[in-house]
């Protein structure tokens, strides 16, 4: 998963439209310290190609363990949702304000 997502995050910096990107962690009941360290380079590589990650959906298991090994602070409390439609409306809500506006567009 986490190559898959590398690679995906490589292609959307060539398009440099993508500037928020919402995982839905809902079917992960809980995170090992690799997955956890996996998910850092995706954060990681994420925020390299200009595109603000969020989290949403998180399991308490899975959300202690990436809180314990620092992803959550990471990511920073309001990239954490607690479902797909209050992460699109934080998304929406950040581009309306024009705090993220897409390379290449107008303001």
């Amino acid at each position: 998963m986490a190559s898959e997502a590398a690679g995906a995050l490589v292609r959307l910096e060539r398009r440099a439209l993508i500037i928020e990107a919402v995982l839905d962690c809902g079917g992960i009941n809980f995170f090992g310290s690799q997955g956890a360290a996996k998910l850092v380079d995706v954060v990681d590589l994420a925020r390299e190609a200009g595109v603000t990650p969020r989290l949403a959906r998180l399991k308490p298991a899975a959300r202690a363990t990436l809180a314990r090994d620092g992803v959550i602070e990471r990511i920073g409390p309001d990239g954490i949702h607690g479902n797909i439609y209050r992460a699109v409306k934080a998304v929406e809500a950040a581009v309306n304000k024009g705090a993220r506006r897409p390379a290449g567009l107008a303001a």
